[in-house]
């Protein structure tokens, strides 16, 4: 069976593990166990909601073809937030 997951924060994830915030989803299929076989992940949502997390271009440029990047905000997060950033994504 395939499937795709449709919402994940990878930025927290990455943060959990220990691992750089500029890291990808291999980094961090690297850096944990996973049972291989029942289910086959064909495409993942990356969730980014905390302004001090976005991604750079650099770093989107560097995602694989499966990987699709939402940024929003937070409600608990806007006041970290700046009209800046939302035009430099």
């Amino acid at each position: 069976m395939s499937a795709i997951d449709s919402h994940f924060h990878l930025d927290r994830t990455l943060t959990a593990l220990g691992l750089p915030p500029n890291g990808s989803i291999d980094d961090v299929l690297r850096a944990t166990s996973v049972n291989e076989g029942e289910i086959t992940i064909e495409g993942e949502v990356a969730v980014y909601c905390d302004p001090s997390t976005y991604p750079s271009v650099k770093t989107l440029q560097m995602f694989s073809d499966g990987l699709v990047v939402a940024v929003g905000v937070n409600p608990k997060k806007v006041s970290q937030a700046s009209d800046a950033q939302a035009y430099t994504l």
